[in-house]
This record gives C-alpha cells, structure tokens and sequence, in this order.
C-alpha cells in the first residue's frame, strides 16, 4: 500500500503554501472534502485521507484501534507531510488527527502548523455513551439511528448496511476503545 492509495488530492496545487490533509468522521470516506478541494483557496491544497473499508478501498479490511492504524498512517503518508501542513479532523478524524500529531512527534517527524479537530470531546474527558460497535446488528443500527449521523433511508436498507456495517463498527471500535495518555501538550 502506497500513499496513493491513502492520500486523496482532487485538485493537486503544486503552488500552495500549506498542504491540509482531512481525516474523516466515523464511515466517512474521502469525498466527503472533495468540495473543500474545489472551493480551496489559492494557496491551500485539500488533500483527504482514505481510510481502509471505504469508497476506493472498500474491499480491504478496516482498522479498529487506533493503537494499529497510527503508526501505519504517519508512515504512509510521510511523503505527503512536507511542511507546512495542517491537520483537519471531524469527530472520529479529529481523535485520528490528535493521535497523528502526537506519533509525529513521537518519532521526530515533521509537526503540522494547525491541527483542527472539529466535532469530538477533548481526549481526556470521558465517554458517557456506552459502547456499540460490538452490539447485535439490530441494537447497532438502533444506536445508530439515535446518533441522527445516518440518513433514515440508509439504515432501513438491509443491503447497504450489510456493507456499511463492518465499517461502521470497526470505526466506532477505534473510537470506542482509544485509552488517552497523558502527554505534555502539543505546540
């Protein structure tokens, strides 16, 4: 696996001063930024990551700790952190962000100029909710349904979700079992 396979860039920018890579929300792919590419400014380039069990990928076997995916991760897409570049995360993709940021310098690699985490809890604050990723498919889709993240239409169609749903637990197994170390903050 290259970081092709891992790196979306709809709208390559040779000319931007900062690089963005997005990391999704939990079942989300890649193209969920492709309209961030297109809107980008002049100076930015979009780039997405494309996590396994998704869109391009769907065939490949998804993570379900973030313990395994963030280290594979900083090293696929170290060729694509020249700095400077910024970190955007949405809910799942922001806890994936953190913890990217974190390994990256961990191991003395370049550091992003921004990380953005868009909607999740800090780390450190516990989870209220309890766990569903390893709930029987019916309760999951309950739980998921009460989330409001899925459209109504797409939870009812037993076909889709015999897709969506080895995705959608294992991202909400990543999420559910991340354990917070404390660390000296970021820069």
């Amino acid at each position: 696996m290259g970081d092709s396979d891992w790196l979306i860039c709809p709208r390559p920018n040779p000319r931007a001063s900062v690089r963005l890579l997005c990391l999704p929300y939990a079942g989300g792919g890649a193209s969920a930024f492709r309209a961030w590419a297109e809107e980008a400014p002049c100076d930015l380039e979009v780039a997405a990551v494309q996590l396994p069990g998704r869109e391009s990928r769907w065939k490949q076997k998804p993570f379900t700790s973030l313990e395994t995916l963030i280290p594979v991760l900083a090293d696929v897409l170290l060729p694509g952190l020249r700095p400077p570049f910024a970190l955007l995360g949405h809910s799942m993709g922001a806890l994936i962000g953190f913890e990217l940021a974190r390994e990256l310098r961990r191991n003395g690699r370049p550091l992003p100029c921004h990380l953005f985490v868009l909607g999740r809890p800090a780390p450190q604050i516990p989870a209220t909710a309890a766990p569903i990723h390893d709930l029987p498919d019916t309760e999951f889709i309950d739980s998921l349904r009460c989330l409001n993240g899925t459209p109504a239409e797409i939870l009812a169609d037993e076909a889709l979700m015999r897709v969506f749903l080895p995705v959608l637990r294992a991202d909400f197994a990543l999420v559910e079992t991340h354990r917070n170390v404390e660390q000296p903050p970021l820069p």
